[in-house]
C-alpha cells in the first residue's frame, strides 16, 4: 500500500561547543488519513521552529497545518493552528492578527464543546487567550 512521507530537517544546537546535530521528522501515514498525517508533519515543525525561535518558519508550517485541517475539517486540529498562530502573533505584538486568530480558536472549541467533542478546558483556555490578546489590543 502506498507511503505518504513528511520530511524535513532543521538545524539544531547539540552542545555548547557549537556542534550542530540534525533533527529529521518523519510521518509515515497509510492511503488513508494522509493529509492529517501531513498536518501532523507541520506541526511537529512548527514545534520545532518555535523552539529554535524561528517564528517566521513556524509561521508558515502553522498555515499550512491549519490549511490541510480545514481542507479535512478537523476542526481540533483548526483549533490547534489558530491557537498557536495567536500565541505567535501576540508574542510579536501584531495584536490585531493575535485577536483574529483567537478568536477563531475560541469559536471552533465552542463548536466543538457544543457537538459533545470538546471540553471545557479548551473553551476557557481559548477565552482567556483571546481576552489578553484584546487587552492588549
Amino acid at each position: 500500500m502506498p507511503r505518504l512521507l513528511a520530511r524535513q530537517a532543521v538545524d539544531l544546537p547539540c552542545s555548547p561547543t557549537n556542534t550542530r546535530c540534525r533533527l529529521q521528522l518523519k510521518i509515515t501515514q497509510e492511503m488513508d488519513g494522509q493529509e492529517e498525517g501531513l498536518g501532523s508533519a507541520h506541526a511537529a515543525l512548527a514545534a520545532a521552529y518555535q523552539a529554535l525561535g524561528q517564528t517566521e518558519q513556524a509561521t508558515a508550517e502553522l498555515e499550512k497545518f491549519l490549511a490541510i485541517a480545514e481542507s479535512t475539517n478537523n476542526l481540533t486540529a483548526q483549533g490547534e493552528a489558530c491557537s498557536n498562530l495567536g500565541v505567535i502573533y501576540n508574542r510579536q505584538g501584531d495584536f490585531t492578527k493575535a485577536v483574529k486568530y483567537f478568536e477563531r480558536a475560541y469559536e471552533l472549541m465552542r463548536t466543538l464543546i457544543s457537538s459533545g467533542e470538546g471540553t471545557r478546558k479548551m473553551v476557557d483556555s481559548a477565552r482567556v487567550n483571546l481576552g489578553m490578546a484584546r487587552g492588549n489590543s
